[in-house]
């Protein structure tokens, strides 16, 4: 099997060599690796060019996440993909890991592994999400999407078949941000997940994380806000097209306790650039506690 390893960046110049080095010494021999750099404006393209006669580069005009996983799945050639950003870090056998696993399943579209975190320096921490004592979830997970709008998962820290990707790909174009999530919900969508214990990759903690700041961003509640209300018909779309018939019409039929959090913080602190101005957050309050 080969696996092509997708490094997206966008302006982390500072962390992409670590991120294609990271993907070029796999243990398993057939990895293919390709780098897409979205419009950075920063050194990124300098850096990425000195990897030229290892990986495949492709460079483009910024368009955000979305547009760059279709760009690297389009200049892919792997039986499996990984999708990685272009600050974190895969460690050593985790390809390998994945191709045992497909092998082993191969009805599986998804395989996702779980992270350490690291600090700037790309040191790890010890802390792994999710944590040893939670399970992350494993076969048909249609009924978790249909009822939570997702499921426990890693986000980017996945592998999805090349025949999984052929039915959900192109990504919508307003997935700016946010790719990794619409993609995990769209994967079980079609296909089973498997999941394993092990730890694959490194998740690099820098202080300017979109989603792991560690302090709170408005414009991050904002953007996750908007990302669930932009990309619900396209799911919506996809749960028709494979047969499930009870996929909520709109974002309101989720028991979504973390998407509700998000819109009663958005309309209470940020009113005026709320994106659902007919919220209220007395209601809100009911369903998040419901």
């Amino acid at each position: 099997m080969r696996v092509s390893v997708v490094v997206n960046n966008f302006n982390y110049g500072r962390f992409v060599s670590d991120a294609i080095t990271s993907a070029l010494t796999q243990t398993w021999p057939d990895t293919e690796v390709v780098v897409v750099d979205d419009g950075s404006t920063d050194n990124s393209r300098d850096i990425i060019a000195t990897f030229a006669d290892r990986v495949r580069v492709v460079l483009k005009d910024n368009g955000g996440q979305g547009s760059a996983y279709n760009a690297g799945f389009a200049a892919s050639t792997g039986d499996a993909v990984i999708f990685r950003a272009a600050d974190d870090m895969l460690l050593p056998s985790t390809v390998e890991q994945v191709v045992t696993a497909f092998d082993t399943h191969p009805d599986a579209g998804k395989v996702q592994y779980r992270v350490e975190y690291a600090d700037e320096l790309g040191r790890p921490s010890g802390r792994i999400e999710p944590p040893p004592h939670r399970a992350l979830p494993s076969g048909d997970l249609r009924a978790e999407v249909v009822r939570c709008r997702g499921y426990r998962s890693t986000g980017n820290a996945s592998a999805y078949a090349r025949s999984l990707l052929d039915r959900v790909l192109p990504a919508p174009t307003v997935v700016r941000y946010g790719a990794d999530a619409w993609l995990c919900n769209a994967a079980a969508l079609v296909a089973p997940v498997l999941s394993l214990d092990s730890v694959g990759s490194l998740y690099r903690l820098h202080g300017s994380n979109r989603w792991l700041s560690g302090e709170l961003q408005l414009d991050s509640v904002r953007l996750a806000i908007q990302l669930a209300i932009d990309a619900h018909p396209h799911l919506a779309a996809l749960a028709a097209e494979t047969g499930v018939t009870d996929y909520p019409a709109s974002i309101d039929g989720f028991a979504d306790t973390m998407l509700w959090a998000r819109r009663l913080v958005s309309r209470r602190l940020e009113r005026d650039r709320h994106p659902l101005p007919a919220d209220r957050i007395g209601s809100l309050a009911w369903n998040g506690v419901r």
